[in-house]
């Protein structure tokens, strides 16, 4: 994780997908995995908040580069090599079979987020490059 993903955010509303929060520098918050939660308040009433992670994505602002970001953010730099290294090591017989699991999940992560990322773009007119 880094300082551009914030995951478990509440409000009391649904936010937009995209808010651009500096026009000059072009700079959007992308909302994604918006979904409605109960909690219990300090009075021990139960309400429904809205539950979402929200990333910051610098200009320009389109598929591509909502994708390239998030994927950044959730596997930091070289990750992806070391998964697929571990990979690898397990396919050559040198690491134990469990070592390849981690990289199927990168990849079955980085298809989800593809498709959720033009997804919303699309919804919301942003331009996919």
């Amino acid at each position: 994780m880094n300082d551009r993903l914030s995951k478990g955010i509440r409000s009391d509303e649904l936010q937009p997908t995209f808010d651009v929060i500096d026009k000059l520098k072009g700079t959007t918050l992308y909302n994604y995995n918006q979904h409605w939660v109960e909690v219990e308040q300090e009075d021990g009433k139960k309400a429904k908040k809205n539950e979402y992670n929200s990333l910051r994505v610098d200009y320009p602002v389109n598929a591509n580069t909502v994708f390239g970001t998030l994927l950044t953010a959730v596997y930091p730099e070289n990750e992806e090599q070391k998964l697929l290294n571990d990979y690898n090591a397990a396919i050559a017989g040198i690491e134990p079979e469990e070592k390849k699991q981690p990289y199927l999940d990168f990849l079955n992560a980085r298809k989800s987020f593809r498709a959720m990322v033009d997804a919303d773009c699309t919804t919301n007119n942003i331009p996919l490059k």
